[in-house]
């Protein structure tokens, strides 16, 4: 029950972060990643000094290369990727294009943990898959927030190459997270996908990004309590849940980040939750429901 309790949890917080994230717009991905991954190595640093809790000197090197290449995929590349996606489209559909999250860690649960795959993932992976087109595809009204439909739609590619490469990267990390500290062994993915995603910003000349990024200014008044929530707080607890419950289980229960990303995104941003995206939700979000 812990590690369900913390996945409900994961999709609140994360779902609050991703509105104050949205407000940052503007600020290339590449920086907005890692300034929330410089916060939240901050707070975790703390939280592992308070708690006494200190990096493992036994941790085998099979244990080390999964935590370094889950913080590869699913800190460097998967997050990037998001806010890429989040700047060209509204948090309410991409929160539905995360969604296709949910059969993605199916079937990573199935090809790297064995666990089993149920009869009604293909009925539920097509909800989820028909759900996204209706939502990502409508004609309408849009909220002001969002882009261009070609914009749209290339923000669709980033998010789900975002949730696939997240998926991959969380799920071939779950056997070390069962037998290490959960706050240690999520600042160390955390440290080796910031390492990382900083080597790729010079390898593609955007080191001024980050350092656009990093600089104090109006930003921070959103960005800070977002990696606050999002990369710390969020975090801990989608790990957690990862670690305490049963993959597929964890994932489909951080699916509701889709109810509640739509509900922060039209309270606090004024977004249009117009038929379209409520019956795109309701098929993915019962997709997932019914693959889990």
């Amino acid at each position: 029950m812990v590690g369900e309790l913390m996945s409900v949890g994961a999709a609140v917080v994360w779902s609050y972060s991703v509105i104050l994230f949205k407000q940052a717009d503007g600020m290339a991905p590449m920086g907005l990643n890692a300034l929330k991954n410089t916060v939240a190595i901050g707070c975790l640093a703390v939280t592992m000094w308070v708690m006494d809790t200190s990096i493992p000197t036994d941790r085998s090197m099979d244990d080390w290369l999964l935590l370094a290449v889950s913080g590869v995929l699913g800190i460097a590349f998967a997050d990037t990727l998001f806010f890429a996606a989040l700047g060209r489209m509204g948090p309410g559909r991409l929160a539905i294009v995360e969604c296709a999250y949910t059969p993605f860690i199916v079937v990573t649960s199935v090809l790297f943990l064995g666990e089993a795959l149920t009869p009604a993932f293909l009925v539920g992976a097509s909800g989820v898959f028909l759900g996204v087109l209706l939502a990502s595809f409508e004609k309408g009204e849009a909220s002001a927030m969002e882009a261009e439909p070609a914009e749209i739609r290339k923000g669709i590619g980033y998010g789900i190459l975002a949730v696939g490469t997240m998926a991959v990267g969380i799920v071939i990390v779950k056997p070390v997270l069962e037998r290490s500290e959960l706050i240690e062994a999520t600042q160390m993915r955390l440290v080796f996908g910031t390492f990382a995603l900083c080597i790729w910003s010079f390898v593609r000349g955007k080191w001024s990004q980050i350092a656009e990024a990093l600089r104090p200014g109006k930003h921070f008044r959103v960005m800070l309590p977002g990696a606050f929530l999002g990369s710390y707080l969020a975090m801990i607890l989608w790990v957690g849940g990862m670690k305490y419950a049963m993959a597929s289980v964890s994932g489909v229960l951080s699916q509701l980040s889709t109810v509640f990303t739509l509900l922060f995104g039209w309270w606090f941003l004024g977004e249009v939750i117009s038929k379209g995206k409520a019956a795109g939700a309701a098929l993915a979000i019962g997709g997932a429901l019914l693959i889990g």
